[in-house]
C-alpha cells in the first residue's frame, strides 16, 4: 500500500500551495520555529495517503487543509510573546 500511495497524483499548484504554507510558518512572528523541508515532505505524503484512503488517485486542496495541523503541530514552536 505504501507504494500505491506514492502513485497518487499531486498537481503542481497543490505543491506550491503546501510550500507557501510552510514558508509562512517560517516567516510568522507568532512562531519561533517554522516547518522544515522534511515537514513539507510529510504533508505531501500524508495528503497522498488520505486521498488513497478515500479511493482517489489524485489529491485535492482539502486533503492538505485537513492535515496541516496534525502534521505540523509538533513541527512548530510558538513564540512565547504571543
Amino acid at each position: 500500500m505504501q507504494n500505491e500511495v506514492t502513485r497518487v497524483r499531486v498537481d503542481e499548484a497543490l505543491v506550491n500551495y503546501a510550500l507557501e504554507i510552510v514558508k509562512r510558518t517560517r516567516e510568522s512572528e507568532q512562531l519561533s520555529l517554522g516547518v522544515s523541508p522534511r515537514g513539507a515532505q510529510m504533508l505531501y505524503r500524508a495528503a497522498q495517503a488520505i486521498a488513497f484512503i478515500h479511493g482517489r488517485n489524485f489529491c485535492t486542496p482539502d486533503d492538505f487543509k485537513q492535515l496541516v495541523v496534525p502534521v505540523f503541530a509538533h513541527r512548530v514552536l510558538v513564540n512565547a510573546r504571543y
